[in-house]
């Protein structure tokens, strides 16, 4: 049985990103930047979302500290 390369990991959630970085929630493909964060909630151009929301895959990448934002490497 293959096992999962994340299943060892916490899911990624928005409480993981800072503000500034770009992010896109797992159950909305809507690419979005994080303004500032509150404390229960994240806030981002067209709302906010719980600070526990589960973000893709995607946009993160696992750390030495945790999940943390992939850095965009296209120009």
């Amino acid at each position: 049985m293959t096992q999962n390369a994340y299943s060892n990991k916490p899911l990624p959630r928005l409480r993981h990103i800072e503000p500034g970085q770009f992010f896109t929630l797992r159950h909305d493909p809507t690419p979005r930047i994080l303004l500032h964060k509150s404390k229960h909630h994240g806030h981002f151009n067209n709302g906010y979302a719980s600070l526990c929301h589960e973000l893709d895959y995607s946009c993160v990448v696992w750390g030495e500290n945790g999940w943390e934002a992939k850095v965009d490497t296209h120009t």
